[in-house]
């Protein structure tokens, strides 16, 4: 008698065990089927395409977006020794950008030796454009000569839905004069903001091409803040001139930092 008293005891100690891991999991189970999803629960759930991104999530999915192009990049000599490095992203999503782009830079001689960097720095992309990345001035060895520039992306916070307001540039280029001298070279321009808000963190990038269509000359200039409609002028200057007719087209170009603060208002 004692020995079936055991037995069943036994039995109800384990069948009571099945029972406590059975409604343990199924806590488990209700608890996570139950949550209501977000885009920060490190879960695929809801609508999303991936874990936290895709569907009704800011952050896209890398599937979701073309890749950053790298079109071109070399460098350009402003004084003896010093050099600026320019290169060309393209970005073909029309509504996406990247918060923090990595990118690394080096810079080689005619014989292939490491002369500058390698140099590490972050950019802001912006939707629909092509983006330059604008790096000096640098510093080279008088007796190394630029050559050739290698960028390599590095890493980046992902691909984000931006503020439709940025799908037209608010930012546009009212007028634009350029004078070529012995002394050097300088360009007037005129930008105007065409929208009823404020755009903050701008960044200009001016391009001269020959007419071959290379580019001979980089510039750049920073403005913090542009009020609704109004206009901004301001002037970029070259210590050395270029060759009698050797600009044949300048392209200037605004670059907003679509998520700053002031303008992000997704």
């Amino acid at each position: 008698m004692s020995r079936i008293s055991t037995t069943n005891r036994h039995l109800i100690l384990i069948a009571s065990a099945i029972l406590l891991i059975a409604f343990l999991g199924m806590l488990g189970y209700l608890k996570y089927f139950s949550e209501t999803p977000t885009c920060s629960d490190n879960k695929q759930n809801g609508d999303e395409v991936g874990i936290d991104c895709g569907g009704g999530c800011r952050l896209v999915c890398t599937v979701q977006a073309s890749p950053i192009v790298l079109k071109w990049q070399r460098p350009f000599q402003t004084l003896n020794d010093v050099y600026n490095v320019v290169a060309q992203l393209e970005n073909v999503n029309p509504d996406l950008g990247i918060r923090e782009l990595v990118y690394d830079v080096k810079i080689y001689d005619q014989d292939n030796v490491l002369i500058v960097g390698p140099i590490q720095r972050t950019t802001t992309i912006g939707p629909n454009q092509n983006h330059v990345l604008f790096i000096g001035p640098l510093e080279t060895s008088k007796s190394r000569e630029p050559a050739r520039v290698f960028f390599k992306l590095a890493g980046s916070s992902g691909w984000e839905h931006v503020d439709t307001f940025f799908a037209k540039a608010p930012i546009v280029v009212r007028r634009q004069n350029f004078v070529n001298s012995p002394n050097g070279a300088a360009l007037d321009i005129e930008l105007e903001n065409t929208t009823q808000r404020q755009v903050y963190d701008i960044e200009v990038i001016v391009l001269l091409y020959d007419a071959t269509g290379n580019v001979v000359g980089v510039s750049r200039t920073e403005i913090d803040m542009m009020n609704p409609n109004t206009t901004d002028v301001s002037t970029l200057t070259w210590p050395m001139p270029f060759d009698e007719g050797e600009v044949a087209k300048i392209v200037v170009q605004p670059q907003i930092n679509v998520f700053h603060e002031q303008n992000d208002r997704l």
